[in-house]
């Protein structure tokens, strides 16, 4: 079978948080919208089977420090840490987060980001899904 890769951009921008004004967005960035515990669910569509256990996310952030957060797909959280804590305060970091299984499918599929309980505040800038799909 043969396979090709393909992938999207998915723009949050968005600050997850207990209090609006934890958090300063840095200088040259643009705007954060504040939603609380829970990101908007974004979408994005895949136009071939994609291949099971062949995909990973790379995920923006700024000032994560609790790696409870959870990345749901189509409804499922993926395993374990999603969102590593940040070596340095008020730095931007990108994390790399393998998708496995059968998380992802044909069609229009649906990204969301789950704020752990306590007081994290933290930015989500853009998430690029890639994945390998029956060419």
């Amino acid at each position: 079978m043969a396979t090709q890769a393909d992938f999207r951009i998915v723009n949050f921008n968005e600050h997850l948080g207990n209090n609006v004004g934890d958090l300063k967005v840095p200088a040259g960035f643009g705007s954060f919208n504040f939603k609380g515990n829970m990101s908007t669910v974004k979408s994005f569509v895949i136009d071939n089977p994609p291949v099971p256990n062949e995909a990973y996310l790379l995920i923006q952030t700024f000032d994560v420090n609790d790696p409870g957060h959870k990345i749901r797909i189509n409804g499922v959280d993926l395993p374990l840490e999603d969102l590593p804590s940040h070596p340095a305060e008020n730095k931007w970091q990108t994390g790399m987060k393998k998708i496995t299984g059968t998380t992802l499918k044909q069609g229009v599929n649906t990204i969301q980001i789950i704020r752990a309980a306590g007081g994290d505040n933290f930015l989500i800038g853009d998430v690029v899904v890639h994945w390998r799909e029956s060419a």
